[in-house]
């Protein structure tokens, strides 16, 4: 696999986290009876917006690096 190929795979397993993530926050949201008992719904969901962050940080260094190495080509 070449560089490139890896960051864009890397990029989708990023978007998809992000979008698991996402789930996550709006099934406690909208439904947090379908949570276990004794959650802390708070703690949880912003354990899951941190996700969101962390790869949306990561996204957008693998976006910088891509610009990078087009723009060199």
């Amino acid at each position: 696999m070449g560089a490139s190929q890896m960051l864009i795979a890397m990029k989708q397993k990023y978007q998809a986290e992000i979008e698991m993530a996402k789930n996550n926050v709006n099934i406690f949201v909208t439904d947090p009876t379908g949570v276990a008992e004794h959650i802390d719904y708070a703690t949880t969901v912003e354990k899951e917006l941190e996700k969101i962050a962390k790869y949306k940080d990561l996204l957008s260094a693998i976006n910088d690096v891509l610009k990078d190495r087009h723009g060199s080509e």
